[in-house]
């Protein structure tokens, strides 16, 4: 599985929330989820991952949420064997559910939300574009 961000289709709105918004979605080889191209709120999204993700590989939780804010799509992350995890791409709409399903190792999930983290906060510092959720993920530039 790969994170697929096209920095290229970053942009900021210019209404009230200025929202920021770039092509960002899952890879399994081939398969995107929720759809390849798909676009998202991306500074928002890869900060409630990386988030998550950390409250998962520090506490006991043995199933967290990675949600997109666009439409009724999220991955369940589901703790499995030795070091493994279970993502469950769900699409919530009537008769759907479970659309795909991977195994993978829960540091390698991280690295890769890492990378997307870092490449966001790096996109929007090239690009002068700043929000209370840029700020947010900026902490995880390297110094």
């Amino acid at each position: 599985m790969r994170i697929i961000f096209d920095e290229s289709t970053i942009k900021q709105g210019n209404g009230p929330g200025r929202a920021i918004t770039s092509v960002v979605y899952l890879d399994f080889d081939g398969v995107g989820f929720p759809d390849v191209g798909w676009s998202d709120f991306v500074v928002v999204i890869s900060g409630w991952w990386i988030e998550a993700l950390e409250r998962f590989q520090r506490g006991r939780l043995q199933q967290v949420e990675l949600r997109f804010m666009d439409g009724p799509y999220w991955i369940e992350v589901v703790r499995g064997d030795g070091g493994t995890v279970a993502l469950r791409c769900v699409e919530d709409r009537r008769g759907m559910g479970v659309v795909h399903e991977e195994r993978m190792g829960l540091a390698e999930l991280i690295r890769e939300v890492r990378t997307l983290v870092v490449d966001v906060a790096s996109a929007c510092v090239r690009g002068g574009i700043d929000s209370d959720d840029v700020a947010k993920i900026r902490a995880y530039l390297p110094s």
